[in-house]
């Protein structure tokens, strides 16, 4: 009998942290939240075989994560292997990073760095929290896959960089639509939804979806925490399975192969969004217009036949520095200027990026810098360089070497290739640290299809991070995905080759562990205070009473700002949406210090259409 649980639970830190993403352009210490960020574990077990498929809004299910949250299930008696945990990610660039394997991502995964191992556990035992209350609350259940398209949210902005052969291939599987935009054309269009329900039940249970987009539309230059546009998607189904069936299901969302969030929106979706002007800021409302569209493209997923056949993981580390004659990777690792240069935005972000003010000396600089590097070092830069610099990376056109990279930049690349594949039925899912190519994606989805003749899916970012993954042809145009691709030209055959020796070895044994039952995760009580609300249109916002500080711990317990109504007897009760109450944790409500009294935080949330004739009247306040 399979069976199955789902469950979410809150991961977001405290601000001050460095947020994980972006390197180069000067992008703050996080100062506010804008949706919290979640992990979602939707846990299986058929017979004697158990595993968890957890999506994280982070930019990586990272090495320091994985091994938290593994540590905190063996404390309660749950000695899982690595393999049963596939930890995704949403690759949201709104997140802390700090927990990750190689020195070097935690040193420039963002401008500010830093090594967060007690951030890791505390996420890690919120996650093991979930994964063993799903386990818990697993019921005989039918797991399902379907996939679906969606085309114009996301396009692949190295198109002069693709094989002609692999991008032939890939429109003879996936027929752009007439009059698409090349660069939205040469994208995996598919949106993969696995979700699993009672036998014979339409209601879900828990929903995981695979979408392959960086979900990055929120201006980095903000410094709010966020969930970003997959984080909006997930609230969007959620309510929508509410209104179908009346039940809360946990949702989330993780990223595949990599093309870019189409910041440059169709014209109709895009003008519409900015014509309803119930969103002040631009760069909110693109996030949250994209949700919608990705939650629209979910939700069609939701029927299909249940996967039939057995449960099955395997997973496995590789060290990345043993010679192999075969596909010699670089024992000298570059970095390409073009990576470090900013040009990750292309013309999506830096084109609209605003300018920062004199008085901002320091994110002046680095943005200036950043816009200084990409005239430098523009994509597919064709600058000869001395090949003895670095003899098994020529193709590099301009690059850095891995000494100079550890001296300058602070630590080691990674040193390892962490791999992760589960099998559910006809489907099989890989997971691998890189952020895998459109083309990258392709290759090692026909191998999967060659090797097991199933359905395959693919997801970047997971168990670990290792860079890019890229084509030979994608190298050696140096656009970005190439100048971040560290060991070199013959990185893509080495890691199928692993793959292989992967997909032929013996599936994992692991006896499962007993069947806790968790505690309740500790949460702050709201207080009554009330504070005043201020409404512009479909606007609301106000300010926390004085002493409220949302940052004073490692990680948020509990709401900090509950939206209330007056009932009709002249009381008050919490306004709820989707069948919870609406509050900073299930909202997307935003929180950020306020300017002018530091001690003092702000909220704001945008009614949607369905809440605009609501008279909100007050706010509930959490407590210090």
């Amino acid at each position: 009998m399979r069976a199955a649980g789902a469950a979410s639970v809150d991961i977001t830190p405290r601000v001050g942290l460095p947020l994980a993403g972006f390197s180069l352009i000067g992008q703050p210490r996080a100062v506010g939240v804008r949706g919290r960020l979640f992990a979602t574990v939707l846990a299986l077990r058929e017979g004697e075989v158990e595993l968890a498929l957890v999506t994280v809004d982070l930019v990586a299910g990272m090495e320091d994560l994985h091994h938290a949250v593994r540590s905190h299930l063996r404390a309660a008696g749950v000695p899982w292997a690595r393999g049963q945990l596939y930890l995704m990610a949403s690759h949201t660039h709104a997140g802390p990073g700090g927990m990750f394997e190689a020195p070097f991502y935690n040193r420039n995964a963002s401008n500010s760095g830093g090594h967060f191992p007690e951030l890791a556990d505390a996420m890690g035992a919120r996650i093991a929290h979930a994964i063993l209350r799903a386990r818990a609350e697993a019921v005989e259940a039918e797991v399902h896959h379907r996939s679906v398209s969606a085309w114009g949210l996301h396009a692949n902005k190295s198109l002069k960089a693709l094989d002609p052969s692999d991008l032939a291939a890939l429109h003879a599987r996936f027929p752009p639509p007439p009059g698409t935009d090349p660069e939205e054309g040469a994208v995996d269009p598919r949106v993969r939804v696995i979700w699993a329900s009672r036998p014979g039940e339409a209601t879900p249970i828990g929903v995981i979806a695979v979408f392959g987009a960086h979900p990055c539309a929120i201006d980095p230059l903000k410094g709010l925490m966020s969930s970003d546009s997959f984080g909006c998607a997930a609230r969007a189904v959620r309510d929508a399975l509410w209104e179908r069936h009346r039940a809360v299901v946990p949702v989330g969302l993780a990223v595949g192969t990599h093309a870019d969030v189409n910041l440059q929106l169709p014209g109709r979706i895009r003008d519409a969004a900015l014509a309803e002007r119930t969103i002040p800021d631009e760069h909110l409302a693109i996030p949250q217009t994209l949700g919608a569209l990705l939650a629209e493209r979910v939700l069609a997923g939701l029927e299909s036949a249940p996967l039939r056949g057995g449960l099955a993981w395997r997973g496995q580390s590789v060290p990345m520095d043993v010679p192999d004659a075969a596909h010699p990777l670089s024992r000298d690792p570059d970095v390409g200027m073009v990576a470090m240069g900013g040009s990750e935005f292309g013309r999506f972000h830096l084109l609209r990026m605003p300018t920062v003010p004199w008085y901002h000396p320091y994110l002046s600089f680095k943005q200036r810098n950043a816009k200084r590097y990409a005239r430098l070092y523009p994509e597919g830069s064709t600058r000869p360089r001395p090949s003895p610099w670095s003899p098994l990376q020529w193709t590099k056109r301009v690059g850095l070497k891995a000494d100079l990279v550890s001296d300058l930049f602070g630590g080691a690349p990674p040193k390892r290739l962490h791999m992760s594949w589960v099998r559910i039925g006809e489907l099989h899912l890989l997971g691998l640290p890189f952020e895998l190519t459109v083309m990258t994606g392709q290759r090692l989805e026909g191998m999967l299809r060659d090797q097991v003749g199933d359905i395959g899916l693919l997801t970047s970012a997971t168990g670990g991070y290792a860079s890019y993954l890229t084509t030979r042809t994608e190298y050696e145009a140096q656009h970005y995905e190439g100048a971040a691709t560290l060991w070199g030209i013959d990185t893509g055959p080495w890691v199928e080759d692993r793959v292989r020796d992967l997909l032929q070895g013996p599936e994992g044994e692991a006896p499962p562990g007993p069947a806790l039952v968790p505690a309740p995760l500790p949460e702050r009580p709201l207080s009554s205070s009330t504070c005043p609300v201020q409404r512009s249109g479909c606007l609301v916002e106000g300010l926390l009473p004085e002493g409220v500080d949302p940052s004073a711990r490692p990680l948020w317990d509990g709401p900090v700002v509950c939206l209330m109504t007056l009932a009709p007897d002249g009381s008050w009760e919490p306004l709820t949406l989707g069948g919870v109450p609406v509050d900073d944790r299930t909202r997307a409500i935003e929180l950020s210090r306020e300017p002018t009294q530091p001690t003092r935080w702000r909220w704001r949330w945008v009614l949607p259409e369905a809440l605009a004739q609501v008279a909100l009247v007050g706010a509930r306040c959490a407590a210090p």
